[in-house]
């Protein structure tokens, strides 16, 4: 516990039990330690569209993370350019108007792809 004497400007560091009893006979008080200084949020995110390795679902997964609170996020699906929020740094963050329009592409062009049918290599098809 700091404590500071009544006729005194120099703060003691003293056991519990002592800065207690200097408190109940009325020779000194307590040193309140000052605040922590708030942290400074600035927010540094980076976003990117990385490609899955399982085809099984959809292929691209829009990723952000921010290089102050090293928070990390991650969406994918048919609508994560829509639906993704970013919370970190006591913000809340929504996809970049440029990486939501390549996501909205990519995924048009793998779902297009998917519709096409698939033949085996060296194959013919008659019509």
């Amino acid at each position: 516990m700091k404590l500071q004497l009544r006729n005194s400007t120099e703060t003691f560091d003293v056991p519990r039990n002592l800065g207690v009893a200097l408190l109940v006979i009325g020779k000194g008080d307590i040193v309140e330690p000052p605040p922590p200084a708030p942290r400074e949020l600035n927010p540094q995110s980076h976003w990117s569209i990385v490609e899955n390795l399982n085809p099984a679902g959809v292929p691209y997964t829009i990723y952000a993370k921010c290089d102050n609170c090293k928070n990390v996020a991650s969406c994918s699906g048919p609508t994560a350019q829509k639906t993704m929020r970013y919370q970190h740094c006591g913000t809340v963050e929504t996809v970049p108007t440029e990486l939501a329009a390549r996501y909205s592409r990519l995924i048009a062009q793998s779902q297009a792809s998917q519709e096409r049918p698939r033949r085996a290599p060296g194959t013919v098809s008659v019509i």
